[in-house]
């Protein structure tokens, strides 16, 4: 005797493709994310460092402040990108996929690429405290007493 609310059997997925589409489309998403973040962070670290080192902190403050702008400008263009021409970015990037499959990377690419912007910030941020030696804690609280 089985419960009514479970199924007779195992659920079957009718379109085996889903799986690698959500996965390039991750990768397509990260992708774009990554490239842009490591290369502002890789240009703006010695100059986050040189401030860091002759104690302008405000300076340091700037630098990070105009990164994050910079970061920011050129992701958004290229996550509005990928919202509005996903199936020719797809194609480009993944020329042995079907037609089918590109469909499919595109409406899991379409949401994705919304997040693209905090990805980035997220990326960025952390690579910035490094010049202070704290990478075990790159967001202090403002909760915390003291």
């Amino acid at each position: 005797h089985t419960s009514a609310w479970l199924p007779e059997s195992e659920p079957t997925c009718e379109c085996p493709s889903i799986k690698p589409g959500l996965f390039h489309a991750f990768t397509a998403a990260v992708e774009v994310a990554l490239s842009i973040t490591v290369s502002v962070s890789t240009a703006v670290f010695p100059l986050i460092s040189r401030s860091i080192a002759a104690q302008d902190f405000h300076a340091a403050r700037q630098q990070l402040g105009n990164a994050l702008c910079n970061v920011g400008l050129l992701v958004l263009f290229f996550a509005a990108a990928l919202v509005v021409y996903p199936e020719p970015i797809i194609r480009a990037l993944l020329p042995s996929v079907s037609m089918n499959e590109t469909v499919l990377i595109a409406y899991a690419l379409i949401p994705l690429s919304s997040g693209i912007p905090a990805i980035s910030a997220f990326l960025l941020i952390p690579h910035t405290f490094y010049p202070f030696d704290d990478g075990l804690h790159p967001f202090p609280t403002a909760s915390a007493p003291g």
